[in-house]
């Protein structure tokens, strides 16, 4: 289970740019929720 749904829409990407791609996405959600908790606390 996990990310088998976007595998198939995936071009063949390595492993690198997939992980590369994984991290950026985790990154602007961890920002996104970040400055959205932020905005929420004042």
């Amino acid at each position: 289970m996990g990310h088998e749904w976007s595998e198939s829409k995936m071009p063949n990407w390595t492993d690198e740019q997939k992980q590369a791609i994984y991290e950026k996405n985790s990154n602007l959600l961890v920002a996104a929720a970040a400055r959205k908790s932020e905005r929420q606390q004042y």
